[in-house]
């Protein structure tokens, strides 16, 4: 809960920026909501921001054993 901070865990949250920029590359709505926010904030912030909104779908993944498209297909309706 609450955002991705400078005092976690410095490896945790570089590899959650690259996942996050994986996902941003082959999941179409993931991209669209990152360029979005690459229109009214730095794209380091849409970067955080993408990585943030990754941890919360696998945080649903994990607390409801479902898979990241059901997860997925569950948040956005």
């Amino acid at each position: 809960m609450g955002a991705i901070s400078k005092q976690d865990n410095r490896l945790l949250r570089t590899l959650l920026v690259e996942a996050a920029q994986s996902a941003v590359r082959f999941d179409p709505a993931f991209r669209k909501e990152y360029q979005h926010r690459c229109h009214h904030k730095h794209h380091a912030v849409a970067k955080v921001a993408a990585a943030r909104k990754l941890v919360v779908r696998l945080y649903w993944m994990l607390r409801t054993q479902t898979p990241y498209p059901d997860v997925f297909a569950s948040r956005a309706a």
